[in-house]
């Protein structure tokens, strides 16, 4: 009688694991996800922190997480004087990652709103709200 041999051929037979291999292995890779993606959005906030210095505006330095809105829930009015006085006329400054650029040079501010109007139109509602101020020109929408 012949005895026929059959080998048996299987990938996974010297992969042999476990249960907790497995989760092992969906843990590992679990985390290593989390930590690229946590790489990829510290590295894209701190690209877009960086739009102002590229641009060669002034301003303060901005937190990783809030930007300057820290530094602004304090005392906005006595905040914004001294960083005019720090950093010029214009300034840029960012919440969250939101770039916000300031224009305190009257000149300048009457060439934005008038002659440029076109340009620079759906401005922000003011974050200060005086009742005669902001029913002007500057503020309409």
């Amino acid at each position: 009688m012949r005895v026929k041999a059959v080998a048996k051929f299987s990938l996974c037979s010297s992969f042999q694991f476990g249960m907790e291999t497995a989760l092992w292995m969906i843990w590992i890779f679990a985390s290593t996800l989390l930590a690229t993606c946590g790489v990829i959005w510290v590295l894209k906030r701190r690209y877009r922190h960086g739009f102002f210095k590229r641009l060669g505006i002034p301003g303060p330095e901005p937190e990783l997480l809030f930007g300057n809105w820290q530094q602004l829930r304090k005392d906005r009015i006595n905040v914004m004087e001294d960083w005019i006085q720090k950093y010029g006329k214009t300034f840029g400054y960012f919440k969250g990652a939101v770039p916000f650029f300031i224009i305190s040079d009257v000149e300048m501010i009457k060439q934005c709103v008038v002659k440029e109007a076109q340009t620079f139109y759906d401005r922000p509602e003011p974050s200060i709200s005086i009742q005669p101020y902001i029913q002007t020109l500057l503020f309409l929408k």
